[in-house]
């Protein structure tokens, strides 16, 4: 069963869409993936790297979409992926040791948000870079 240790959310690109990278267990099988924004609108959302098992980006619109915190849903084998309340140090820590930062990826600069949830991440407002890590 797939599991999510921490998502995290870049600033959106020219096209509007903002990358999210998701570190977890699992994610090989992950077939779908989609954002609940904060108004609690159900977005899709396309994967579009798979780096390894345990990392994986996906993208969304951002037209549309109310900033805030927002929860990442992955379907992998027919069922949703779980997140907990708090993510494991040490399983984040390794995950995260096996492809690098969840701050940066390919010249991205990724929104880490602290939440009550591990598949919460902040969903960027446009021009408000306040929040941004490089």
């Amino acid at each position: 069963m797939a599991k999510i240790y921490q998502a995290a959310s870049t600033d959106a690109n020219d096209q509007g869409k903002c990358t999210i990278r998701i570190v977890g267990d699992g994610l090989t099988n992950v077939s779908q993936a989609y954002v609940i924004d904060a108004a609690s609108k159900k977005i899709p959302a396309s994967i579009v790297t798979l780096h390894s098992d345990s990392c994986l980006d996906c993208q969304y619109p951002m037209a549309g979409a109310t900033p805030g915190t927002a929860q990442i849903h992955l379907i992998a084998d027919g069922k949703e992926a779980t997140f907990t309340a708090t993510p494991q140090a040490s399983d984040l820590t390794q995950k995260a040791s096996q492809f690098g930062s969840t701050r940066s990826a390919a010249g991205a600069s990724f929104f880490v948000s602290s939440t009550d949830n591990t598949n919460e991440f902040l969903l960027p407002n446009p021009g408000t870079p306040d929040f941004k890590i490089d």
